[in-house]
């Protein structure tokens, strides 16, 4: 299973301009753009052959220009994925060097847009198809005031649409085999299924007349069929057949009033029974997300969220190791910070519940160590605190559940001066982790994270892609190193300081594109060392440091925009690699300062930048 977190990743899309507004030839700057390739409708990627619009609009002076039909820099202009790379059907360009622009994006293209406040768009009344569903998905997103340059700009994108997940599974009335054997349907009444976009803010506005939707079967479990369905945004009136379950002929109908916003998800839990009187039907909790997929119920049997249970998966019965400290002070260090009551495990399955008398506050030295038939385990919310040893000789560990990805970055990964100290996570071994029962491939860290600790993603090897949340402060000592699988890293811009610790992202060799924000300052030591497919990386104009082999060992790199004007230190003569075709790009006007010192400086301001004339002949001059 997949989780998705984020609305956006980054791909490089090269474009070049329309011939609206000339431009002397050495003058013209390409249009570059980076379109997330997170989520599209299918909750993974873009795919062959998908399509995405473009709209460019530029400004006038400092006031932002108004979103047209016609007459913009770039008008609705069609890219098309072929598997690993966009392709226009046009050229576009920037206006000129110094005029900057709004983008719009939208996904899927239409060539018959006839309104850019009112696009005609809306969900299928049949999504009982996989591929239904997800052409019934809408994307949009925006970037404004961008300078230009020819560095990618980063659109990110959202779901202009609800989605409904619903689990619909037999109550009183019906047994298992019944249930199994009935003929049953699914559909969502009195919604409207019709809608207009407008393409400067992406909000959908339901129009025409209620219909109904018949959702996909997602997924089963037992006697629990999992349909979703995508849901234009708007107010169902109370009293409404919002969900009809259809049981050999019989119709048990829930009414209920309901709001749809854009970009959000809503679970339900429906109980079908029967009742004397005829049939009726129950609905259980619903959970609203902010983001979609980011519900928080967990998948029946898989991840144990509650702050009093340890779920895990094993070949045989798991006897956690309980040694009392002996003295009151070291109390954290062993044990759970509760008692055990129970320890149930079901040998059909290999699943079993730890039931404490009180909240797991932290896992304590050797609790598993050793546990080589454990397979599976669950990390409870309250945990604050994972002693070193604590998974030690877990070797067949493959999977580490949470269920939120605030409470995963409030724990404090115990570190020792032993060689045990790795294992103080659980990803040391384990490299899968699930999010609500589903694997995170795409990771966004939540708006309100403001410290990503210590080794906190190492060695996580589903992750795909990572973008870091607003709120971000810190980003711990090897939090995503030896990520085997990530390849897309985005920082955003801040308005405060985001400290990088040493080797965070080293030896993450699959690592093609890095997007830092403008709110770095010190890129340390190790930093991306060893990410030996990366190509090109940007250096903010706001970075005053590069630390000792900070981009070492980095084979691939061939391109370094660096754009502070004033020579970041560089204390070591191994902040870059020395490859052959590498070049490193700096401000035209400070090209003097990148080349004139001598490696006989003395002086220690003069000596860290005497470090540059190392790279001396890497150095050009550029237009930034």
């Amino acid at each position: 299973m997949k989780k998705v977190l984020t609305l956006v990743a980054i791909a490089s899309l090269m474009f070049s301009c329309s011939e609206k507004t000339p431009v002397p030839e050495t003058e013209k700057i390409p249009i570059n753009i980076s379109v997330g390739l997170q989520t599209r409708a299918n909750d993974s990627a873009f795919e062959t052959e998908d399509e995405i619009g473009l709209y460019v609009v530029n400004y006038d002076g400092a006031t932002a220009g108004t979103l047209k039909l016609e007459g913009n820099q770039a008008d609705n202009t069609q890219f098309t994925f072929d598997g690993s790379k966009w392709n226009s059907t046009e050229d576009i360009y920037w206006k000129d060097q110094n005029t900057p622009a709004d983008f719009y994006a939208y996904y899927p293209y239409s060539a018959s847009i006839t309104s850019v406040t009112a696009h005609a768009f809306g969900v299928q009344a049949d999504q009982s198809v996989e591929d239904s569903f997800w052409a019934s998905d809408f994307l949009w997103g925006k970037s404004a005031k961008v300078s230009p340059t020819p560095m990618a700009v980063p659109i990110k994108t959202s779901h202009v649409f609800s989605r409904i997940v619903l689990d619909i599974k037999p109550g009183n009335g019906f047994t298992d085999d019944a249930w199994e054997a009935a003929t049953k349907s699914v559909s969502i009444q009195e919604v409207k299924t019709s809608a207009t976009i407008d393409l400067s803010t992406g909000v959908a506005t339901a129009t025409g007349s209620a219909g109904s939707v018949i959702p996909f079967a997602y997924s089963a479990s037992g006697t629990t069929v999992t349909y979703r369905a995508m849901i234009v945004p708007q107010v169902v009136a109370d009293n409404s057949k919002l969900v009809v379950v259809t049981v050999d002929g019989v119709d048990y109908v829930y009414r209920k009033g309901f709001t749809f916003n854009a970009n959000t998800e809503y679970k339900f839990a429906v109980t079908v029974n029967k009742t004397e009187g005829g049939v009726d039907m129950s609905i259980g909790e619903w959970t609203i997300d902010e983001n979609l997929n980011e519900g928080e119920a967990v998948e029946e049997n898989e991840g144990a969220v509650s702050s009093n249970q340890i779920w895990y998966k094993a070949s045989e019965k798991i006897t956690p190791v309980i040694t009392q400290p002996s003295q009151n002070a070291y109390k954290d260090s062993y044990g759970f910070g509760a008692n055990i009551i129970s320890n149930e495990w079901d040998e059909t399955t290999g699943e079993g519940i730890i039931t404490f008398d009180g909240v797991v506050t932290h896992m304590g030295n050797d609790v598993f160590a050793g546990k080589t038939s454990l397979i599976g385990i669950s990390v409870p919310n309250g945990v604050k605190k994972v002693q070193p040893g604590a998974f030690l000789n877990c070797t067949n560990l493959n999977e580490v559940h949470i269920s939120s990805i605030e409470a995963w970055c409030n724990i404090y990964f115990e570190q020792s001066i032993t060689t045990n100290w790795p294992y103080s996570n659980p990803l040391y071994y384990a490299k899968n982790l699930y999010l609500n029962g589903e694997l995170i491939t795409d990771l966004v860290i939540p708006d309100g994270v403001t410290e990503i600790p210590n080794n906190a993603f190492h060695g996580c090897a589903n992750i795909q892609s990572v973008t870091i949340g607003k709120d971000v402060e810190y980003m711990g000592q090897r939090a995503f190193a030896e990520c085997s699988s990530l390849a897309e890293v985005v920082i955003p811009n801040t308005d405060h300081t985001i400290r990088l610790a040493t080797n965070v992202f080293e030896l993450s060799s699959n690592l093609t594109e890095v997007i830092l924000g403008n709110n770095i300052t010190d890129i340390p030591t190790h930093a991306f060392y060893g990410c030996s497919s990366l190509g090109s990386i940007t250096i903010p104009d706001t970075v005053t440091e590069i630390g000792n082999s900070a981009f070492g060992e980095c084979a691939s790199l061939a391109s370094i925009y660096c754009k502070p004007t004033t020579p970041p230190a560089i204390y070591y003569k191994s902040a870059f690699p020395f490859n052959s075709d590498m070049k490193i790009y700096v401000p035209r006007e400070s090209y003097e300062a990148y080349t004139k010192y001598s490696s006989n400086s003395s002086s220690p301001g003069e000596k860290a930048e005497a470090n540059w004339a190392e790279y001396k002949d890497y150095i050009q001059a550029y237009d930034f």
